[in-house]
């Protein structure tokens, strides 16, 4: 599926995310979603091709869903207004 087929969604949720098979998670935050992924703001995105565990909670429950970062920027504090830090997850 395009990714222009799966319309984007502004959502901001709470996330952590740790490459799989690592038990190390980071904090982060979703910016939008869509049926085929989502980016998530962060000072510590993985490098494309990464595989991870992205956990959300939805009331009181965490779920946790695998994915794969197609693309991340990792961009200086005074250029965050311009393009955030973060990364796209598929």
């Amino acid at each position: 599926m395009n990714k222009r087929e799966s319309p984007r969604y502004s959502r901001h949720i709470q996330v952590r995310f740790g490459a799989e098979g690592d038990d190390t998670r980071r904090a982060g935050f979703t910016t939008n979603i869509s049926r085929t992924g989502a980016f998530i703001r962060t000072n510590f995105p993985s490098r494309p091709g990464t595989r991870l565990v992205v956990e959300a909670a939805q009331a009181e429950h965490w779920f946790a869903v695998v994915g794969q970062v197609v693309h991340a920027a990792k961009v200086a504090p005074a250029l965050e207004k311009v393009r955030p830090s973060g990364m796209g997850i598929r």
